[in-house]
């Protein structure tokens, strides 16, 4: 929290604005239809050879591209193979690998001021997450 009030007072000069390619085009769609069968084939694989703890690192990894291919892949894992417990925590770190992603991402593209603001919500809403997990997984 402190961090994120230093750099708020902090003066930095703005950066000329970026172009933003459009985000319904073909090509973006072909993209994230690729992101989402390269998710869906390593969970089955994980799941299949590596059991629950393949899916949690998996969950990870792809955390760091995509959140909405995990979630669609770890929703369509069979229940009886994977504990659901481990599915709930696949989850979870992706949720946390994407928050950190997103974290260093605005730290490269955007400003100072603009990285804090994103680590240190990302931050909160990590820590408020574990929280919460820790309490209701018991």
């Amino acid at each position: 929290m402190i961090a994120i009030v230093i750099g708020l007072r902090m003066h930095v000069e703005p950066e000329a604005p970026r172009s933003v390619g459009n985000p319904f085009s073909l090509g973006a769609i072909f993209q994230l239809a690729a992101v989402i069968a390269v998710a869906m084939t390593l969970v089955r694989f994980a799941a299949a050879h590596l059991g629950g703890q393949g899916i949690i690192a998996t969950s990870g990894l792809m955390g760091l591209v995509d959140i909405d291919a995990v979630m669609l892949s770890v929703a369509k894992t069979d229940l009886p193979a994977v504990p659901v417990r481990e599915l709930e925590w696949s989850i979870l770190v992706a949720v946390g690998a994407n928050l950190v992603a997103k974290s260093v991402y605005s730290a490269i593209l955007g400003s100072r001021r603009f990285a804090l603001i994103i680590a240190g919500a990302s931050g909160a809403a990590l820590g408020t997450g574990l929280c919460v997990a820790l309490v209701i997984f018991r």
